[in-house]
């Protein structure tokens, strides 16, 4: 033989075991429980070939028992989050209404009390008003009764001066 045959022919022994190798690495990873690697569909589909189809069958149903229950534990992961975060702004929401109502039963009272002093203003100065008034009424009177009496000295004066 020559040395390029020669060198052929061990390539192609050496491919052969390497392929071989890496065959029954894969082979002994999926046999070995791990589930990652097992229900890897390629992994399912070589696995099939060294099985019989019982023990096929049972990987297969034991890679969708998985994949549906790990799926489903994630949806219900993420709806459980979901209702928190919901939980949490009505919370937020919660707290927020509180806060708003006792700013408005702070402002009501507010107001009650401001109309409750404008009332009592109003009040004072009504009783000033009438106080006002009748000092007016009074002054009226009295100023009225010296005008008569000035037009009466007045008239007095001028029939006296008329009768002379």
């Amino acid at each position: 033989m020559s040395d390029t045959s020669d060198r052929n022919l061990v390539l192609c022994i050496f491919f052969v075991v390497y392929l071989y190798i890496q065959f029954l690495s894969i082979q002994t990873s999926s046999r070995s429980g791990w589930s990652n690697l097992t229900c890897n569909p390629l992994n399912l589909f070589v696995n099939s070939m060294f099985q019989t189809q019982d023990e096929a069958n049972k990987d297969f149903e034991r890679c969708v028992v998985n994949l549906s229950a790990s799926t489903t534990t994630e949806l219900f992961k993420k709806e459980r989050q979901e209702q928190e975060e919901v939980l949490l702004n009505m919370s937020a929401i919660e707290s927020n209404y509180a806060e708003l109502t006792d700013a408005v039963v702070q402002y009501k009272s507010k107001i009650d009390e401001t109309t409750k002093d404008y009332d009592e203003q109003i009040e004072e100065i009504k009783g000033l008003q009438n106080d006002a008034n009748q000092l007016n009424q009074t002054t009226s009177e009295v100023v009225n009764s010296y005008l008569e009496q000035v037009q009466s000295i007045f008239n007095n004066i001028a029939s006296y001066f008329q009768k002379k």
